[in-house]
């Protein structure tokens, strides 16, 4: 199961790598948004980093501890259920 530090490590060297590839070859005239979206989905397909989830290798969710309902505006007279 990839840890979450590798994930992130992984998609900061992507952006990284994209930047430098569009500042020095052809792909200056994509971008690097896309260049990323590109690169990121190649790797993924390499399965060098997760492309889903499944029961034995689930992708980490650094929000499923997060309560959305704590935060939801509490207004008088409106009803949220």
């Amino acid at each position: 199961m990839p840890s979450t530090l590798y994930v992130l490590a992984v998609l900061c060297l992507i952006v990284v790598l994209s930047e430098r590839m569009v500042r020095t070859t052809w792909l200056r005239h994509l971008g690097t948004a896309l260049v990323v979206i590109l690169v990121t989905a190649v790797v993924a397909n390499l399965g060098i980093l997760p492309a889903g989830s499944t029961e034995e290798a689930p992708v980490p969710d650094p929000t499923a501890d997060w309560n959305a309902d704590a935060f939801r505006a509490k207004v008088p007279g409106t009803h949220f259920d």
